[in-house]
C-alpha cells in the first residue's frame, strides 16, 4: 500500500539535515554526500535551502559532494577542491 511504504532515502536524509540545523547549539555542520540517491532539483534544492538556512542563522556548513553539477557549485559561498592525494588544489570563492 503506497500509504504504509514509509519514507525514501531522499526524504529520511533532508529530514536529518533539518533536525541537524534545527538544534539551538549547532552552529557548524559536516554533510558528506547529502545528495547521493536525490534527484538534479532535489539535489539543489536541498542545498539551496541549506545555504539560505546558513546565511540567515548564522551557520556553517561544510559539504562534501562527489561531481556536483555547476549549478550545485554556483549555491557555495567558497569551494575546496583536493587532488587525488587529499592535497588542496583549490580553495576560495566560487566565482
Amino acid at each position: 500500500d503506497e500509504n504504509l511504504r514509509g519514507i525514501s532515502g531522499g526524504q529520511k536524509r533532508r529530514v536529518t539535515v533539518g533536525e541537524m540545523i534545527l538544534d539551538g547549539s549547532c552552529k557548524f555542520v559536516c554533510l558528506e554526500n547529502i545528495t547521493d540517491g536525490l534527484s538534479s532539483t532535489d539535489s539543489i534544492k536541498l542545498i539551496q535551502d541549506l545555504a539560505n538556512t546558513c546565511h540567515e542563522g548564522g551557520y556553517s556548513a561544510c559539504i562534501s559532494l562527489l561531481q556536483p553539477s555547476d549549478d550545485m557549485v554556483e549555491l557555495f559561498d567558497k569551494l575546496l577542491v583536493l587532488t587525488s592525494e587529499g592535497e588542496c588544489s583549490f580553495f576560495g570563492p566560487v566565482d
